[in-house]
């Protein structure tokens, strides 16, 4: 049994095979790159190759072994190496005899590595521990814009302020998560209320959603959507002359689609304390009113910052105001249109709106696939609660 339990000891290299569980092979080898010195490999056929040099982790006891790799070369025999001329006549980015050969082949998610017993298993220690399930984190997210007006008129950030036991004193962008300031937004709040708020304030028609989405995302992986429409835009007139060529029969135009809506882009990172760093870009954009025959005017709202928040907290972030001017007009027929007596039978009003943009962004952090399952069935409670339309 002793002789059994021995490990292997053999100079003899082989090829072993490295099946990922957890992670993606190409993404493992660029791990390795980086932590061994690595140089950057190529892609040839869907695989990637590389080698390590001078790596302590590699080398047998009493010394450090130089190993190298061969860019395109087949692999030399099992136990034979190849010498730094042959390797060098054969086109080699670099040639020493002791190489370790690294491969990620994607179509399989397999590793196939080309090393001593020994040297493999030092490897596969490593590649073990960096083979962990990525943390994923489900964004609740909401774009809405809120009018304002009564006690909203100087925006959500007074109003929040001038609440009685209102918690935006302590976690505003310098509160205890140290959140910070970025061009394009004025405030970025932290809360586990602002979403009840939002709700309260749609009951008194106050807000109109825009974007409701719920989006399943990978740690360090970016989400994004994209909720409107496509408008068509004239890019160019060209004038269409008869057969004769001496007179204009009409003008052809040429158009192009332009996407307006809602645009949210948030790209998470969990950290070890259960804290999650959001990076958001969002971008608002509308057509305007235009003219006849006018291309209409595209007005654009965007943000972008990088906030920090706990699992199950809220982000706000808001401060984008739009003001709206309107003029409408109404009369009697017939006898709003009579010279120098029409104003006496029509009626012009003007309003004057002023709404912001806000986006709350809710995540969750799912570590484990008994966590994922209990969201799924909790979302799917949620469906099955609603009821049926009647006939």
């Amino acid at each position: 049994m002793e002789i059994l339990d021995t490990p292997e000891k053999t100079d003899e290299r082989r090829y072993f095979t490295f099946f990922p569980e957890n992670s993606q092979a190409v993404e493992l080898l660029e791990t390795l790159q980086t932590i061994l010195g690595l140089p950057a490999s190529g892609r040839s056929s869907g695989a990637e190759e590389a080698s390590a040099f001078n790596s302590g982790l590699f080398s047998p006891a009493g010394g450090q072994a130089a190993v190298g790799l061969n860019y395109g070369q087949a692999a030399a025999p099992s136990g034979k190496a190849s010498s730094p001329e042959k390797l060098a006549a054969a086109g080699a980015s670099s040639s020493l005899v002791d190489d370790i050969r690294i491969a990620a082949d994607t179509g399989r998610n397999a590793m196939i590595i080309y090393a001593t017993p020994e040297r493999y298993r030092s490897l596969e220690t490593m590649l073990r521990q960096l083979d962990i399930m990525p943390a994923q984190i489900l964004l609740e997210a909401t774009v809405a814009e809120v009018k304002l007006i009564d006690n909203l008129k100087y925006g959500l950030e007074w109003y929040l302020k001038s609440r009685t036991g209102s918690p935006t004193e302590e976690i505003l962008t310098k509160g205890a998560f140290g959140l910070q300031k970025f061009g394009g937004l004025s405030y970025s709040l932290v809360s586990e209320r602002y979403e009840v708020l939002i709700h309260a304030l749609a009951e008194e028609d106050l807000v109109k959603v825009l974007s409701s989405p719920r989006i399943m995302v990978r740690d360090g992986k970016t989400a994004s959507l994209t909720v409107g429409d496509q408008i068509p835009v004239v890019t160019g007139e060209t004038a269409r002359v008869d057969s004769g060529g001496d007179q204009t029969t009409g003008v052809v135009r040429s158009f192009q689609y332009r996407s307006t809506g809602v645009t949210l882009q948030v790209a998470p990172t969990v950290h070890a304390q259960g804290i999650v760093t959001l990076a958001i870009s969002q971008d608002v954009s509308e057509p305007g009113t235009s003219g006849s025959g006018e291309n209409p005017p595209i007005l654009n709202r965007t943000l972008s910052t990088e906030v920090v928040a706990g699992s199950g907290q809220t982000v706000l972030l808001g401060g984008l105001i739009k003001e709206n001017n309107s003029r409408h007009e109404s009369k009697i027929p017939l006898l709003g249109d009579l010279p120098g007596l029409g104003h006496l039978f029509k009626a012009t009003s003007r309003d004057h709106d002023r709404t912001e943009l806000v986006v709350m962004i809710t995540p969750h952090i799912i570590r484990s696939t008994q966590q994922l399952d209990e969201i799924g069935r909790a979302i799917l409670g949620q469906f099955q609660q609603l009821e049926a339309p009647g006939p």
